[in-house]
């Protein structure tokens, strides 16, 4: 067990306890949103998933996560994760109350280098977060961050490396022609810590497992020495390693990073199409990470993380469970955790910008010649010779237009009916905003992918030159 199977079994608490007083989903949802949305229940689905797979999820009581939270010095973007989860179950579960049984057990988790320096500070620290006047609502984490360090309550340093909450919304999807709806996570933070360099050397998939313990295992498949998308096989598991009987999930994954024009790092990423290396536990698994430099010599780093599950999850459900779960924060553990703390030397080094070489060869007419064939005033240029054949890149440009468009018009009649309903208000038009440009972000990488498929495929002068 673990620290992110300690702070599932914490929400899971809440959970339940939501589902036995729906009255308490209103206190949820002032700190996860997506309680306002239906997501009361999200838990027990969690483990009958797990269940389903023939593996137990893994999931500790609440006395022994707070026990094994007591025993595990947070780090990176865990210690406001472990005091965001704290400051909600404080107020919805009884025994992590002022007169809680479990109540000492919560200050043990929050007494540590990066939190509470002892008992005393930790307890006055719980009772902060867990009050309304400091810690009303998620939307005043910042104000709650900053009221812990001015009574020195948390160090200074774990504040510059505190990252708001994840949030999350339904978004539309095209997969093989067909629009679903999906769950996306959306998180950004901005930090002087790391330079641009550093946080793009660990964001390398090769480097997750060691930065993130959501991440058992990312296996290399293929040929990583040549240029092109590079692809993985993915195992999650709320303990790594897992053991024989715990639920994992296994996917393959797809990744193409650039290089931006302003300095900056992009990396994207989708399911693999090779049903063969995945469990079959998803059907959509695919985002974006883009590193950006600041005018301060720092980085504003912005993800989004869109999942579907095979089995039906609704998505809000399935928002608190990524949440939960940590699984749209792994920039996070791998910014504020590896890229700080790491020796660069570590991490794989970033790729660049990937492109895709052409998988079939253009026919090149002097192939068949031999090296000594005399050309002379026997060579002449003609234009239409070594032609090469675009309707592979074209139908794959086709594809992508048509997906990007399908999911454009899904988005629009959305916001069309929100505006025929009256309800289309400033903050609406903000998160669609936010939408069309996650969906550009994480279509950057494909477009440059076909743009490079047709440039390679263009002959050069000498491909056009034939012998007589």
């Amino acid at each position: 067990m673990g620290e992110v199977a300690a702070l599932v079994a914490i929400l899971g608490a809440v959970d339940r306890a939501v589902v036995v007083d729906p009255a308490l989903g209103d206190v949820a949802a002032r700190f996860y949103p997506p309680y306002a949305d239906g997501a009361a229940g999200w838990f027990d689905v969690l483990v009958g998933l797990s269940d389903q797979y023939g593996n137990t999820p893994g999931i500790p009581s609440l006395a022994v996560a707070l026990d094994e939270l007591g025993a595990i010095e947070p780090t990176g973007a865990m210690p406001s994760r472990r005091l965001h989860a704290l400051a909600v179950a404080s107020r919805l579960l009884p025994e992590l109350g002022p007169q809680g049984a479990a109540r000492s057990g919560a200050i043990r988790a929050l007494t540590h280098d990066t939190l509470a320096a002892d008992e005393l500070a930790a307890a006055e620290l719980l009772g902060a977060v867990g009050s309304d006047e400091v810690y009303p609502h998620v939307t005043h984490f910042g104000d709650m961050i900053d009221h812990a360090v001015d009574r020195h309550l948390i160090p200074a340093a774990t504040a510059q490396h505190a990252t708001p909450p994840c949030t999350g919304d339904l978004v539309s999807v095209t997969v093989d022609g067909d629009t679903l709806l999906a769950t996306q996570l959306r998180s950004g933070f901005c930090t002087d810590a790391v330079t641009v360099a550093q946080a793009a050397a660990f964001l390398d998939p090769a480097n997750w497992p060691g930065c993130s313990e959501l991440w058992c295992e990312m296996t290399p498949i293929g040929d990583h020495t040549q240029p092109g998308p590079r692809r993985f096989v993915e195992v999650i598991s709320l303990s790594c390693p897992p053991a024989p009987d715990e639920w994992t999930l296994t996917t393959c994954l797809e990744f193409v990073t650039a290089d931006t024009g302003d300095g900056g790092a992009l990396l994207s990423y989708r399911k693999c199409g090779d049903p063969g290396l995945s469990d079959g536990q998803v059907v959509i698994d695919q985002g974006t990470i883009s590193i950006q430099p600041d005018d301060a010599g720092g980085i504003c780093v912005t993800t989004t993380k869109t999942v579907r599950f095979a089995q039906p999850i609704e998505g809000t459900g399935l928002a608190m469970v990524m949440c939960a779960l940590g699984w749209g924060s792994l920039v996070e553990d791998v910014i504020l955790g590896c890229a700080l703390s790491g020796d660069p030397g570590d991490a794989q080094p970033w790729p660049g910008t990937t492109t895709v070489p052409d998988p079939d060869p253009l026919d090149n007419p002097m192939d068949d010649k031999d090296d000594d064939t005399t050309r002379g005033d026997d060579v002449t240029t003609d234009p239409t010779a070594g032609a090469p054949d675009l309707s592979p890149v074209i139908d794959e440009a086709i594809t992508a237009a048509k997906e990007c468009l399908d999911e454009c018009a899904a988005a629009y009649k959305l916001s069309y009916q929100k505006a025929a309903d009256g309800t289309y208000g400033t903050e609406a038009l903000f998160q669609d905003a936010t939408k069309a440009m996650n969906r550009m972000l994480t279509e950057l990488g494909r477009i440059a992918e076909i743009a490079k498929k047709a440039a390679e495929r263009m002959p050069s002068r000498e491909s056009t030159t034939t012998v007589k």
